[in-house]
Order: C-alpha cells, then structure tokens, then sequence
C-alpha cells in the first residue's frame, strides 16, 4: 500500500513517518527556544511563553487531525458510492466488501 498523498496542485505530503518525525523535531525545537528564553523555569510565569506558544500548538494539531479524519472519511465514501455502481460489487443486493468497505460502513 502506498504512503503517498498528492494534494490537488502537485505538492506531495511526506510519509507518515516522516511527518511524525518532522513534527517531533519541530516539538523539540520549539521547546528548546522556549527553555532558552525562560532561562530556568521557578514560577508560572516563567513558563507563560511556553505554555501559550504549546496551546497554540496544541489547537493547531487538532484541527489538522480534523481535517484528516474528515477527508479519510470523505475518501471512504467516494470509494463506497464507485464501488457500489461497479460489476465488481455485484449488482445491487449482491454487495462483496471491498478493502472493507462494504454495507457495514453505511452511515459512519
């Protein structure tokens, strides 16, 4: 199975390892920065810049899961609809799951 996601203007996003990686690093990185501007961390305040720069983080990452998981489930459902109008699904009535898209993931 291919890792590959070409996005509709030729961009290529890396495999999800490398994400992973990319993003960890970038984690990393933005801790680094934060702990040598806030030199040694006693108080709550010291620990503002990094605790706002992380929450902003934080809610960015979500919405790119959200957005994710709603084009997986967008690119399930094209699957279903072509599947269900091909011979390969049997005819109506007839229908063999396809790399588990079958009736069973109706209405998820």
């Amino acid at each position: 199975m291919s890792d590959e996601l070409i996005l509709h203007d030729g961009r290529q996003l890396p495999a999800t390892p490398d994400l992973r990686r990319a993003l960890r690093e970038g984690v990393d990185s933005v801790l680094a920065d934060e702990l040598a501007k806030a030199g040694e961390i006693k108080t709550p305040e010291d620990a503002a810049s990094l605790v706002r720069r992380f929450g902003a983080m934080t809610e960015t990452l979500t919405d790119y899961g959200r957005a994710f998981g709603d084009t997986a489930k967008i690119v399930k459902d094209v699957l279903r609809e072509h599947v269900s109008q091909t011979s390969i699904s049997g005819g109506p009535g007839n229908r063999t799951p396809i790399c588990g898209f079958g009736d069973r993931h109706r209405n998820h």
